[in-house]
């Protein structure tokens, strides 16, 4: 038997396959026609399958019959169009043979049509000479539609088509030539760039009216465009600012941030971030009826944050602006709480450390002049917002607002007084004394700026420490005048003589700038570089602190040059016979302003510790006061001692040490004095200091007759706590 003769052709399995494919199709058929299975079956083994072979055939034949008379319709006009072509071919060569125009030697236009002005119009009907890249002419089209049937006549109506609308574009471009070409004796044509040139000279030929006209349409695009995205950007800001509150804070930080990034910063004609977030938040504030306290506070978080984490630029056109339109309210005589709210948002950037106390003592100024039962309120109101933290941070600014609003009082006529109110107010302002405005302060709700202070901060742990805005308001109101220098990188607008005043001072021209006495005095103190010299008659020719802060500041002195300010000060406070507090108010200026003025004040007072013997008593007596008014205004920490050793003390150091402790406890309050003391306890970088400086304060001064410093040295023992000796 053959190897594989058992073997079966067809597989079984396959065959079940179909055949169960087969009854799934029927069974479909059946339901889909709502019969049987058995019917269906028994249908279609009866010879459905042969009716429906012959319905399509039907279909087929009829649906062939169709399509022909169809093609047949739809032909019938190109079969016109070739059979006009060709007769008006005939007519063409029939006309040109009696005239005799192919007889010509010469294939060019005769003179006589270009004496007509004709040869524009031969040039346009010359099918060969324009279309040169045409692969076929219109004879070729007509035979190829005779031979070819149908599909000829198709492709000659297409090559046709394109033909005319090739003649189309060629007739318009010898329009507009032909009328460049009358109006200019020179030939014109486009070079390989696209320009338009003489033909014979090569020159090339502007058209203003053309440039003009493209260029008022892009301003047209541009500054549609521009309103398009000023209203987006709009519509964008004023979303964050109407969804803040304290639990979309973060988020609305954030989107700013974004917005900021990708739009324009500064500009006239492109959308102004700044300016579109200033017209949002005022038009938040600046309400007729009077706001909650946490709205106003959440404005006030929100500026803070962009100040700290976004731009400086943000928060300094805000108070710049804001600022300007306050002044213009205070001048309006409207009975709103707009100004109000303004005054409370205000005290609010002062709290959050957006502005410095020297704005809130000027714009108390401002208020004091236009006296008024209005701005009497503000006043107060400013007062009552900023007072706490004020008096923390710079008590002498708030005794100094109180000072001069009672003496403003003072010299008021009884007219004016004779409204009930401002009666009021003044009298609230007389009865304070010594800078005690508890009983306004303790109206005001602190917890809530405490909440959303310390929520503040937990957002900046991570962000890097940022100033305050260091102007004023007469620093904004001259802003043409001086610039903004309370920005890196923006000019100063000054006028030509304040410029030369402060660019072109030189050694030959101090005689000029300066008195001559103050000339003399710098000469006998020993200043004898230019730069001390400037410094010099700069500091004592100021009125006060901040006028010397910031005539110093325009100086714009670098590094060595810079600290020649401090050294200064201090040579001064040591060299007048009684001792001036200008010069240490000087120095808390320069200090709060940054760092590293910090870090020149305390070498410069261990260089003169490390010479104390060489002063006399009452240099040494200054030294030590001014370095006490140092460490209470918070200038300088009270680690500036821990040069001293107290194991080898004398007898000057001793004194020194005594004077400075004295005047630090008679001067303090119990808070201030621990805080002063309380971070120096309680670090282990500064042990063998508070260790040193206990057994000082127990063996040298508990001795003292004051019951004041024996009442503090026992707060002191209070806050080594377990650690005193």
């Amino acid at each position: 038997m053959a190897v594989g003769s058992n073997v079966q052709l067809v597989c079984k399995r396959k065959q079940t396959r179909k055949k169960m494919k087969k009854l799934r199709k029927l069974q479909r058929n059946a339901y889909a026609s709502r019969k049987k299975v058995e019917e269906v079956i028994a249908s279609k083994f009866e010879g459905g399958v042969k009716r429906k072979s012959k319905t399509k055939k039907k279909k087929s034949k009829a649906k062939s019959d169709t399509s022909s008379k169809n093609a047949e319709i739809h032909n019938q006009p190109k079969f016109e169009m070739v059979r006009a072509l060709r007769e008006d071919e005939a007519e063409i060569k029939k006309f040109s043979k009696l005239l005799g125009y192919n007889k010509r030697k010469n294939k060019g236009i005769p003179k006589v049509f270009a004496a007509e002005g004709l040869d524009y119009i031969l040039e346009m009907c010359d099918l060969k000479k324009d279309l040169k890249g045409a692969p076929r002419s219109d004879n070729e089209v007509s035979v190829e539609a005779s031979d070819n049937g149908y599909s000829s006549a198709d492709h000659s109506e297409v090559e046709c088509s394109v033909d005319k609308e090739e003649d189309e574009e060629v007739d318009e471009d010898n329009e507009k030539k032909s009328e460049e070409s009358m109006g200019n004796s020179a030939t014109m044509k486009e070079d390989i760039y696209g320009r338009t040139i003489d033909e014979k000279s090569g020159k090339i030929i502007s058209s203003v009216s053309t440039a003009r006209k493209k260029l008022d349409e892009l301003n047209e695009q541009s500054a549609t465009l521009n309103n398009e995205s000023r209203v987006n950007l709009e519509r964008l800001v004023r979303g964050v600012v109407n969804r803040l509150n304290e639990g979309t804070l973060v988020e609305s930080v954030k989107r700013l941030k974004d917005i900021f990034l990708t739009h324009s910063h500064n500009g006239e004609l492109l959308v102004n971030v700044k300016q579109m977030l200033y017209k949002s938040l005022q038009c938040a504030i600046t309400v007729p009826y009077r706001l909650p306290d946490r709205i106003i506070i959440e404005i006030a978080t929100f500026i803070a944050l962009l100040h700290s984490t976004v731009a400086v630029d943000l928060s300094s056109y805000f108070v710049e602006n804001f600022t300007l339109n306050y002044l213009k309210n205070m001048k309006t005589e409207e009975d709103t709480k707009t100004l109000e709210n303004m005054t409370v948002l205000i005290a609010e950037l002062y709290n959050f450390k957006v502005i410095k106390d020297q704005f809130i003592s000027d714009l108390m100024d401002r208020l004091l002049k236009a006296v008024g039962e209005k701005l009497m309120e503000c006043a107060k109101l400013l007062l009552s917002y900023t007072g706490i933290l004020l008096k923390k941070r710079n008590f002498s600014v708030l005794q100094k607002c109180i000072a001069n609003a009672q003496n403003v009082i003072y010299n008021l006529s009884e007219e004016v007084l004779k409204n009930n109110h401002l009666r009021f107010v003044t009298e609230e302002f007389l009865d304070v004394k010594n800078g005690n405005i508890r009983k306004w302060t303790d109206v005001i709700d602190s917890s809530l700026f405490e909440h959303y202070f310390s929520l503040y901060r937990g957002i900046l742990k991570k962000e890097g420490k940022v100033d305050e805005l260091g102007m004023n308001v007469t620093d904004i109101e001259q802003i043409d005048e001086r610039g903004r220098w309370w920005l890196i990188g923006s000019a100063c607008n000054a006028t030509l003589g304040e410029s030369q005043d402060l660019k072109e001072i030189k050694p030959s021209s101090f005689k000029e700038v300066f008195d001559p006495s103050l000339m003399d005095l710098a000469r006998r103190a020993n200043m004898k570089t230019p730069v001390r010299k400037e410094v010099f008659c700069t500091l004592l020719s100021s009125e006060d602190e901040y006028n010397a802060f910031e005539n110093l500041l325009r100086l714009s002195l670098k590094g060595q040059q810079e600290r020649e300010i401090v050294h200064i000060c201090l040579h001064c406070a040591l060299q007048e016979a009684v001792y001036n507090p200008f010069y240490s108010a000087v120095l808390e200026r320069f200090c709060l302003y940054h760092k590293r003025f910090k870090l020149t004040t305390q070498y410069a007072i261990w260089d003169r510790l490390k010479n104390l013997s060489n002063f006399k008593k009452w240099q040494q007596d200054h030294l030590a006061t001014i370095t006490a008014e140092l460490i209470i205004k918070r200038s300088v920490s009270v680690t500036i001692l821990k040069v001293i050793e107290f194991r080898s003390i004398n007898g000057i150091l001793t004194d020194f040490l005594c004077r400075t402790l004295r005047i630090i406890l008679t001067r303090c309050s119990n808070s201030l004095l621990m805080d002063i003391f309380g971070k120096v306890v309680t670090s282990p970088a500064h042990k063998v200091f508070s260790q040193g400086l206990q057994i000082f304060i127990h063996m040298v001064m508990k001795d003292a007759e004051s019951e004041t410093v024996l009442s503090k040295i026992n707060l002191l023992d209070s806050i080594w706590g377990d650690d005193r000796l």
